[in-house]
């Protein structure tokens, strides 16, 4: 909104939330109510409907959405989508949830000027650690398919894109002479290696938009016996997603050579991941 107000003026701004909403009117059934929220947000809120089909129905919004031909550019749109169900009765937590989720998509969506600062974290990640950039975008791939085959939420999906990659941000107060040290690390050089979970979460936590993944960055290097760091969580104490980028990582690691070592073969990899596991 901000990009369209700047270049094409408020008036044309308003134009294009009143498109959005008669866009919504138009595809959601009776009895639904239609809320504007602060800046431009707009929330639908659905009694009855399964998820699955609300998150249909918001992509058929953002695909309809896209004609607006007020601007030159493609009018885009992000979403998320939360429910209330018998075991989660909050309906304020929810709507907290799924606009935790609209912010952490806005983040990654390329078009959006929040995606500014993503794109700023990690530019800086991939100036300290050479094997930074691809192995965000394998664990980026990786994490979406494992996170649908496990039937994650629209909102834990988007938690979970942004965790695949920031879980590292930490490793920005990390000496370069460790990171990219191509033998083993000492122990003390460990210790330091160690403390990137730490202060991966400082620096989530120091930000609005990045705060909703601080825990998850923290805990990314637990254990599922405890020994992980850095504080020896285990099984189910550790957070869901947290065990999801962990396992996503480790293969990752695995099976890509490392200054120090060769990569293994899937094969290897997944006997590894299932000996963690016991």
């Amino acid at each position: 909104m901000s990009f369209i107000n700047h270049k094409y003026g408020r008036e044309t701004g308003d134009k294009s939330i009143a498109y959005l909403a008669d866009i919504i009117r138009e595809n959601c059934n009776k009895g639904t109510y239609k809320v504007r929220l602060h800046d431009a947000n707009l929330m639908v809120i659905c009694f009855g409907t399964p998820l699955d089909y609300l998150e249909k129905l918001a992509d058929k919004i953002k695909n309809c959405a896209k004609n607006f031909d007020e601007i030159e550019e493609t009018l885009e749109v992000q979403y998320a989508v939360n429910g209330v169900s018998e075991k989660t009765r909050d309906f304020i937590v929810a709507v907290e949830n799924a606009e935790n989720g609209m912010r952490s998509r806005k983040l990654m969506d390329r078009s959006s000027a929040h995606s500014s600062l993503l794109d700023s974290f990690q530019q800086m990640l991939q100036e300290t650690d050479t094997c930074t950039e691809m192995h965000v975008f394998r664990t980026n791939e990786m994490g979406e398919k494992l996170g649908r085959k496990l039937g994650l939420s629209d909102v834990e999906l988007s938690h979970l894109s942004l965790l695949c990659l920031l879980h590292d941000i930490g490793k920005l107060g990390i000496p370069i002479e460790i990171l990219n040290k191509p033998g083993k690390l000492t122990n003390e050089e460990w210790k330091v290696m160690r403390s990137h979970a730490e202060k991966g979460y400082r620096i989530a936590k120091a930000s609005k938009e990045l705060e909703v993944i601080a825990d998850l960055i923290l805990h990314h290097h637990e254990s599922w016996d405890g020994s992980g760091y850095p504080d020896g969580q285990k099984k189910d104490e550790i957070p869901f997603l947290s065990r999801i980028i962990a396992v996503v990582d480790s293969y990752d690691a695995m099976t890509n050579d490392r200054p120090y070592r060769k990569a293994l073969s899937a094969e290897e990899a997944c006997m590894e991941l299932k000996k963690m596991c016991r």
